[in-house]
């Protein structure tokens, strides 16, 4: 968030602003490097120009002064006459004898240096003040002068002429050269910022301003760019983007048209194949009532029967009621199965929350099975762990699950077989319950279905076993119920094993708050 915030008042500066920065940057850097560079070269030509012209006028007004120099005074005296007003640019021109410079001390290092300096070292050049600049001619002996003319021998210094010349107005030049470049700077700046928003800058706004359209939902905005240039071919792709992305939107409106209907449709056959769901459920319910009463009539009247041919000792009459008696007791167990399954998928089953002992329910359902595992001669055992404590949990359908996992495994298990029913402790707050058998077992193909309604291994007509397939799918409803889960292990040939795993204590469902 402070990421975003912070990314949010950044200052922004267009393209265009960006570009005319750089050009003036460029631009400013370019006139400064020409007129550093120029200002540098002209300085050297000026300096070069000025001492040529210095060094002409004093070889001029030596030649003029002729030699011998008798009267240094009057001498100066003819340079001014000759020299004022004639030449603007020179500021002074005068004559200044030895002995005058020993008595200037500005002047006096000047002579001294001079004097030891060798007959070609002639003319200096010294700084004087602002826009002046002051260039020295020594007077020295002449070669050829002769004894009788000259005191002194020939190359000795006899004095110097200085020259005052004013420097070229440089500073005012060098103001109209920036100046210049300023306006001419300017001007271009003004031109490319003309050129970079017709050429560059106006195709890219028109862009900006067809993706904002679009982003506000507006598709069939289209950008009309025509430069000729790679802006046109940018603006003809966007725009054939553009029309895939409607024609893409036109066949994803008529797709949610069409899976509308669809969901109105299948919606409708819900709430019939609901209506028609607990039609037959409630069906199912009235019909096993129905049929439950007699059948127990039947069942009564079967054992009756078969007492009494037990009593008369009458073989026949006790084979046939017993025949009834366990066909009866067979469609019983089918109805009871139904009436639990139609009161599952009605929501009618109720849970009945209490404290259950796990190895109490295993011993009921080992005395109440004995009789049909001693019939086969099978060998049950019980191994659960004492530590386990009591369970809280619905004790009745937890016993339900486990008698139809028992009765299966009687059911399906060979003569002089094995059964084991094992309890432990799986995790701190589940309880696993596990039947083995050492029946043929149950193929990978066949588990995928094992728990589905109607469901059986052997669905010929001519199958051994009886029943219609519902105990493994009520114990898998009923082992939702108690927030368990209800798994098989098997391979052919080895046998089965069936897990149940339960919560060690079971919350029940809270019902739903009603909302305003």
């Amino acid at each position: 968030m402070a990421e975003e915030h912070s990314r949010k008042i950044q200052p922004r500066i267009s393209l265009g602003s960006k570009t005319l920065i750089l050009f003036a940057l460029a631009v400013a850097l370019i006139l400064n490097s020409a007129l550093a560079a120029a200002w540098w070269r002209m300085g050297k030509l000026t300096d070069v120009l000025l001492r040529r012209e210095a060094y002409g006028y004093v070889l001029l007004a030596r030649s003029l002064l002729g030699w011998p120099i008798t009267d240094w005074q009057a001498a100066n005296k003819r340079l001014a006459t000759i020299w004022a007003d004639q030449v603007p640019q020179i500021q002074s021109l005068e004559l200044i004898s030895l002995e005058q410079s020993k008595q200037d001390p500005s002047l006096k290092a000047l002579g001294e240096q001079l004097s030891k300096a060798s007959t070609e070292e002639g003319f200096f050049s010294m700084p004087a003040s602002q826009g002046l600049r002051e260039y020295f001619l020594a007077i020295r002996t002449p070669a050829q002068a002769s004894i009788e003319t000259s005191a002194t021998e020939p190359g000795s210094l006899q004095g110097f002429i200085r020259i005052r010349v004013k420097e070229y107005g440089s500073w005012g030049n060098l103001l109209t050269v920036i100046w210049i470049a300023v306006m001419v700077g300017l001007f271009a700046m003004l031109v490319f910022q003309l050129i970079a928003q017709r050429m560059f800058l106006h195709p890219l706004r028109q862009l900006r301003r067809t993706a904002e359209k679009i982003a506000k939902g507006n598709i069939q905005v289209r950008s009309h760019i025509r430069t000729g240039d790679e802006y046109e071919e940018l603006s003809d792709a966007f725009n054939s983007m553009l029309a895939r992305l409607a024609d893409a939107s036109e066949q994803l409106q008529a797709i949610n048209r069409s899976l509308d209907v669809k969901l109105e449709e299948v919606s409708r056959a819900n709430v019939a194949l609901s209506e028609t769901n607990k039609l037959k459920s409630e069906f199912i319910a009235n019909v096993s009532h129905e049929l439950r009463t007699p059948l127990n009539s039947i069942i009564g009247f079967a054992e009756l029967l078969t007492e009494i041919a037990k009593n008369h000792q009458d073989e026949r009459a006790a084979k046939y009621a017993d025949n009834i008696l366990r066909s009866g007791r067979s469609l019983l167990d089918i109805i009871n199965d139904l009436l639990d399954l139609a009161k599952i998928e009605a929501g009618k089953a109720v849970l009945h929350i209490d404290k259950t002992s796990l190895a109490g329910i295993c011993e009921d359902l080992f005395h109440l099975t004995g009789p049909l595992a001693d019939k086969k001669q099978l060998q049950v055992e019980l191994q659960i762990n004492p530590n386990i404590p009591l369970l809280q949990t619905d004790g009745g359908k937890l016993q339900q699950i486990l008698y139809n996992l028992l009765s299966n495994a009687i059911k399906f298990t060979p003569a002089a077989g094995r059964i084991r029913i094992e309890g432990e402790m799986a995790s701190e707050d589940l309880v696993a319950v596990t039947v083995l058998d050492n029946g043929p077992g149950i193929s990978k193909e066949d588990q995928k279905h094992i728990f589905d309604k109607f469901t059986q291994v052997d669905p010929s007509t001519t199958r051994q076993h009886g029943g219609a397939g519902l105990g493994l799918a009520i114990a898998k409803d009923l082992a939702r119920m108690l927030g368990g889960e209800l798994t098989v292990t098997s391979e052919l040939g080895q046998g089965a094993a069936f897990t149940l795993t339960i919560p060690k204590v079971l919350n029940p469902p809270q019902p739903a708050k009603a909302t305003i």
